[in-house]
């Protein structure tokens, strides 16, 4: 039967993050660079649980890495890593599982671009990590970060995020976008 228990579902160029009500994940498509987090490389066609856990809140999907925050506000990431875009510190790739990135507590959202990410703390810092060379992280240079680095672009509360292909956008609590 066709189920109807899902809450959230994003997709990357050729794989799809579900989000369920009762807090697990699931993935289908391509998987060759382990965007999945099923623990393989396998191009799955029926959508398969990511882990056990039931704690996830929150998905985004890039071109092949899936990133997600938890109810207890950690920031997770899985899939390709060429460019620092799962935010290790460190470039290796693929990473086939879930692997928790920092050991904060405060991530309330994240956005995948192709290859780079925006997320949001609790307090509405802004942080960014992964390919920069067209400036999409807005730090000021067109360096790659393989770490979530806070970027100063404003000092107002940021509310909302967006990340595509290769450019960024935010707005701040009075409603002005950049």
């Amino acid at each position: 039967g066709v189920e109807n228990n899902w809450v959230k579902v994003v997709s990357g160029s050729f794989h799809g993050i579900f989000l369920k009500y009762d807090g697990t994940l699931w993935g289908i498509g391509r998987n060759y660079e382990g965007q999945l987090g099923d623990g393989t490389n396998t191009y799955q066609t029926n959508p398969v649980q990511i882990g056990t856990q039931n704690d996830w809140l929150y998905i985004s999907a890039g071109h092949s890495h899936t990133t997600a925050i938890k109810t207890n506000g950690t920031l997770w990431a899985w899939g390709k890593n060429d460019v620092g875009q799962l935010g290790t510190g460190s470039m290796a790739s693929p990473i086939i599982y879930p692997v928790q990135i920092g050991a904060e507590t405060t991530w309330s959202i994240v956005e995948s671009g192709n290859y780079h990410n925006l997320a949001i703390k609790t307090n509405g810092t802004l942080w960014a990590w992964g390919n920069n060379f067209g400036g999409q992280l807005g730090n000021g240079n067109t360096i790659t970060q393989s770490m979530p680095e806070k970027i100063y672009s404003t000092d107002k509360q940021i509310t909302g995020i967006a990340a595509g292909g290769n450019m960024s956008a935010i707005v701040d609590l009075e409603g002005s976008v950049y």
